[in-house]
């Protein structure tokens, strides 16, 4: 078990420490084009593409009868908005080095994200709209901040030793081959 440390040494003031982190992580990321290009494109537009089908269902196909579309695109983006909030989590909780208030955080805003789906899948499509629209919200928002430190989606300039590994010598010789 994990001993506490003393109280009186400890000076941190958490409460600044998580709304810093927070605010990083909101505004970090707006400086790497590649990520924000990811974060409209991937998860935004192609991710929420299955909201899509009902609006063709209806209005190009006629499958689905107009009055019938307010519910299938309240169920299409309650499920679309749980599968991003997981994924973000996961993806935070998997690079544990995380702060646990981090981890708390994104514990909280998925625990909304499920219940506005379960209002959302309750709930008259009239007053459905709005847990949707709130879990919708929550989840790009957790996507952004899970995200935020993703080296894989950051702009990070290529040093020039990358190929061999930082400032190493490459071992081995070319013994055997020729030009």
């Amino acid at each position: 078990m994990n001993q506490a440390t003393n109280p009186s040494v400890d000076t941190t003031n958490h409460w600044q420490e998580f709304t810093g982190t927070l605010k990083e992580r909101l505004s970090g990321p707006c400086r790497h084009p590649t990520f924000v290009m990811y974060f409209v494109g991937i998860i935004i537009i192609i991710g929420g593409f299955g909201l899509l089908e009902p609006m063709v269902s209806c209005w190009v196909l006629g499958k689905l009868k107009p009055d019938a579309l307010p519910q299938a695109l309240v169920s299409a983006t309650y499920t679309y908005f749980v599968a991003i909030t997981a994924t973000a989590a996961v993806d935070l909780i998997l690079s544990y080095h995380q702060k646990k208030y981090l981890l708390m955080f994104f514990l909280l805003g998925s625990f909304a994200v499920v219940i506005c789906a379960f209002f959302a899948a309750i709930c008259k499509p009239s007053t459905a709209m709005y847990p949707s629209l709130f879990g919708y919200v929550l989840a790009l928002l957790l996507w952004w901040v899970g995200n935020a430190n993703n080296a894989n989606l950051l702009d990070t300039p290529v040093e020039p030793t990358a190929p061999i590994g930082a400032n190493a010598k490459p071992s081995g010789d070319l013994t055997g081959f020729s030009t």
